[in-house]
This record gives structure tokens, C-alpha cells and sequence, in this order.
């Protein structure tokens, strides 16, 4: 698909999310008007506003409101992801004692891998491989240990 046909909040916004921007990809930033909060709508639906915070820490574009909307849910999704990370490894060493086989798949596993900070990347849930012997024990020890089957 070509990015041209893509909105212009839009290509702002994966030019944002670059970890690289071009000289092409610095003048569009300086030459295109910014509607922040179509930006911040699609950065939201997307899940990718935490990045979005590492990101505009090089350039001051966004209006201060904007900025802090933007950090508050940076500084979320990190609680967020210490906590999943810290919750995964509790998982871990339960699978471990009792010997289920499985692995964790995207979210902090990806996160750790590709990206500078674990927070950079959205967290949502928790994401098990077991076999299939395992997944009714693992579900009833995840809710035991208290964790939530629905995102909220």
C-alpha cells in the first residue's frame, strides 16, 4: 500500500515511530501542519503512543497539554510492563516447578528483545504457549496467582 494514501496524522505518525528519520522524513515533520489530537487518536488506537513518547523526546512539536497526555500514558504502560514482566516471571518458575512446557509469546518477550526501553511497546496481556494438556491447569493458576482472563 502507498503511505500517500494514508492521512496525513497518520504518516506523521509512522514517520514518528521511526527509530530513524530520513532527511525526506525531517521536512515532512517541519512542513506539514500537526492536528494533535487526530495524531493522538491514531497513536492511541494503534497502541503505539508509548513509542511515540520515545520518540518526541528528540523535538519539541506537541503542545505541552498534548506532551503530558502523551507521558502519562508512557509512565502507565511502564508501570504496566514491570508488572507483567515481574507477573511473567512468578509464571515462569511455576511452569518450571511443575514442569508444563511453554514460553511466552510478543508482548515484554518482544518488547526486551527489540526495543530500547520494555515500556516502548504496549502492553495488554499475557500471551502463554503450552500444550494442550496444560492450558486448563495453567488458566486455573493464573487466576489463582490473580490475574484477570479479560483486559480491562
Amino acid at each position: 500500500m502507498n503511505p500517500s494514501h494514508f492521512s496525513s496524522s497518520l504518516q506523521l505518525l509512522i514517520i514518528l515511530c521511526k527509530t530513524k528519520w530520513s532527511d525526506a522524513d525531517q521536512r515532512y515533520i517541519e512542513n506539514h501542519l500537526i492536528d494533535e489530537s487526530s495524531v493522538l487518536y491514531i497513536a492511541e488506537r494503534h497502541r503505539v503512543t508509548p513509542l511515540l513518547w520515545s520518540s518526541i523526546q528528540k523535538i519539541n512539536l506537541f503542545s505541552p497539554d498534548t506532551r503530558k497526555i502523551i507521558s502519562k500514558t508512557f509512565q502507565q504502560n511502564q508501570l504496566k510492563a514491570l508488572r507483567t514482566k515481574a507477573f511473567q516471571s512468578k509464571l515462569a518458575l511455576l511452569m518450571e516447578k511443575h514442569s508444563v512446557p511453554g514460553f511466552f509469546l510478543k508482548g515484554t518477550s518482544i518488547a526486551e528483545r527489540f526495543y530500547l526501553d520494555i515500556a516502548e511497546r504496549h502492553v495488554l496481556d499475557i500471551d502463554l504457549y503450552t500444550t494442550e494438556e496444560c492450558i486448563y491447569k495453567m488458566t486455573s493458576e493464573l487466576v489463582h496467582m490473580g490475574y484477570e482472563p479479560t483486559p480491562n
